[in-house]
């Protein structure tokens, strides 16, 4: 190595550690001014908080764009490639940004070719990234109107091609050529106005590079920006030929309803992809009314009708009302489009009474699939879809004169930072939760063998003595079945393989927040309270011969009426056998999207019945399914399958023995 290249390495190397040094108190800040806001403020003080957490929010992605500009720099970005399903992971972007989209009054559409092959060759990660940089960039820059991301083949020269388009400011002709290179903001008032580093830019300009595609930026000639890249479409020859779908009955009528042009050509052109020859659209309220009217005079009536509920003049809930109020209309099936993140409760009530269903904006390939498919039926909305919409009601901001919910296990903290144990501390003690703390690795082994009650662990992995890595595998080894959350800033790929590996459940991202603590919480408190600590200080599961189910618990929980427990056991088991079934298509199907519901489903069955090595068996299929890995999705349905013959084989000398005692 030539004197220069040792030189630049050691400045790489210098520059990483020292943004590392740098983010540890930024973070400690970050969760710090969250406990601040907590507290009693007046509006003076509220402001002034604000704009604290404004700058270190900045500071904090400064920090992490540098980090990962250095890696790119140094050659230590890895890349893999894999096969993954391009749309799936496009989609997943969106949703990401949605919400806070939604909340600034834009629209988020998704315009993806349905054609395209399913699973290509690529890497899943670095594709996500780039797109979710471009994406949040838009939106940032768009303060009314759309964002839209576009997925497609491009032709010329065998690649696919993606189109980032908004009606946002618009860049300069004369600053197109620059706003790649690093650090390039398009003027001073546009850092002090949005905020940015000018790296997320010049940072996917790189990773494109790296996987072999390019990149650039053309106006939108209706005004604002399109940021395009283009990535080499590679199939995999290994992978089982793909299925699209395809409609089962092309003649159905179809009609549209929505204000925004650009939104009815999206969903337009996803059905006519299916196969669907008759799809109209409605701009309004009135229009959908008209057409829908006079296709009933003609004995042409739509069978379907999507129905966008924000809309200018007669909203989707109006619409809805007047349809079912006309009998010359209302046997038409009626979907309720809803931007994601504003659907409360109440108004899935109401939903239930006036529509068949609805899906969420931007509109998602499976979600669409699952509508076409019951529209064939008389059947209600599926139940899995809107416990969807619990889950994300659960997620608003509860009420602070809510009563605290009550965790029947204690939780370690494992970090060698004083303050981070102390914030995240006071937030698991606000949080009404029993905490522990240890100062590095070690004592986090020596404190989860001398507390059996803690059922979760927050590890941070960087620590003294040992490692947060080395600590999960030394406390696996000692046959701990809790949760082992990771606690980092570095969410990569091959991070996360790493903390997998190690025995780790999760990864809570710093700086920590309390609502995503919270989270955590309550997304893993039913796999832990099934582990409670009475039951660990026996060997009752031993003797039963199945430590992986706790019938004691389920008979707890029915009462001791060994009856209806009976019932829930045999209606699981048949249950079950239909979910593995779908289980298996989804998975060669490479529909990771309906293989992860139905993972979440078995999950939550699971629990029911206190099965507990099927609940954790389950998760970890969904994990695998989220993050569409074949052979890890293959694996983990098979451990699955082979857990749960065992359990059939146990639930009917359960059974037996219950009823013998009778």
């Amino acid at each position: 190595m030539s004197d220069n290249s040792r030189e630049s390495s050691e400045r790489t190397r210098f520059l990483a550690t020292t943004i590392h040094e740098i983010r540890t108190p930024i973070q400690t800040i970050i969760g710090t001014l969250e406990l601040l806001s907590e507290t009693k403020l007046d509006k003076e003080q509220s402001e002034y908080l604000r704009q604290v957490k404004f700058s270190a929010d900045v500071l904090l992605n400064l920090a992490n764009d540098v980090l990962d500009l250095s890696k790119l720099q140094s050659g230590k970005f890895n890349i893999e490639i894999i096969p993954f399903n391009v749309a799936q992971t496009a989609e997943q972007v969106m949703d990401l940004i949605c919400i806070e989209a939604h909340n600034r009054g834009l629209e988020i559409i998704t315009d993806i070719d349905y054609s395209l092959p399913l699973t290509i060759m690529g890497d899943p990660t670095r594709t996500q990234q780039i797109i979710l940089n471009l994406v949040k960039n838009a939106v940032k820059f768009t303060k009314k109107g759309y964002v839209q991301l576009c997925v497609s083949y491009n032709s010329p020269d065998s690649t696919l091609l993606f189109e980032i388009r908004d009606s946002g400011i618009g860049i300069p002709d004369e600053k197109q050529n620059k706003i790649f290179s690093d650090y390039y903001q398009v003027d001073d008032s546009t850092t002090r106005e949005y905020g940015g580093t000018g790296l997320g830019l010049s940072i996917c300009r790189s990773l494109v590079k790296r996987l072999g595609g390019e990149i650039g930026l053309k106006p939108n000639p209706s005004g604002g920006s399109i940021f395009w890249f283009t990535l080499p479409l590679v199939t995999d020859s290994e992978q089982p030929v793909d299925k699209h779908y395809t409609a089962q009955d092309a003649e159905t009528r179809i009609l549209l309803v929505d204000d925004h042009i650009l939104s009815l050509e999206s969903l337009s052109k996803k059905l006519k992809t299916f196969g669907f020859k008759h799809i109209h659209a409605a701009t309004s309220g009135q229009m959908a009314l008209d057409m829908m009217r006079s296709a009933a005079e003609k004995n042409e009536p739509y069978k379907l009708v999507l129905i966008d509920m924000i809309m200018p003049g007669m909203d989707g809930w109006r619409l809805s009302a007047e349809i079912n109020a006309d009998h010359t209309i209302n046997n038409a099936k009626l979907y309720l489009m809803v931007p994601e993140g504003q659907m409360g409760g109440d108004a899935k009530m109401k939903m239930l009474d006036w529509f068949n269903g609805y899906l969420y904006k931007p509109i998602k390939k499976a979600m669409l699939i699952e509508v076409l498919d019951q529209i064939k039926s008389d059947e209600p909305m599926d139940l899995e879809i809107v416990e969807a919409v619990e889950e994300f009601v659960l997620l608003e901001e509860p009420d602070k004169n809510d009563e605290k919910p009550e965790y029947p296990f204690a939780v370690l903290v494992a970090e060698d930072h004083p303050i981070n144990q102390k914030l995240l501390k006071t937030f698991l003690e606000q949080l009404n939760v029993s905490v522990f703390t240890a100062d590095n690795g070690e004592e986090a082994v020596k404190q989860t063998a001398k507390h059996p009650e803690i059922q979760l662990i927050f590890m941070d992995i960087q620590m003294p003595v040992m490692t947060g890595i080395e600590a999960s595998e030394n406390i696996r080894k000692n046959a701990y079945e809790g949760i082992i959350i990771a606690c980092t800033a570095n969410t990569d790929t091959d991070d996360y393989d790493r903390y997998l590996k190690a025995g780790m459940n999760d990864i809570l991202v710093k700086p920590f927040k309390k609502r995503e603590v919270e989270i955590i919480l309550n997304k893993w408190s039913s796999a832990v309270t099934l582990i409670l600590p009475e039951e660990l200080e026996n060997t009752k599961y031993d003797t039963k011969g199945s430590i992986f189910w706790d019938s004691d618990d389920l008979l707890d929980t029915v009462g001791s009426d060994i009856f209806l427990a009976e019932q829930l056991i045999n209606q699981y088991i048949e249950q079950t056998r239909v979910f593995l079934i779908k289980a298996k298509e989804a998975l060669f199907q490479y529909n990771f999207q309906s293989l992860s519901r139905v993972a979440h489903s078995l999950k939550g069955s699971s629990a029911s019945i206190s099965a507990v090595a099927l609940l954790l068996s389950a998760r970890n299929m969904e994990n695998a399914a989220n993050n569409s890995r074949f052979d890890e999705s293959r694996e983990q349905l098979n451990d699955f399958s082979a857990l749960f013959a065992k359990f059939v084989a146990a639930a009917g000398q359960t059974i037996t023995g219950w009823q013998e005692k009778k």
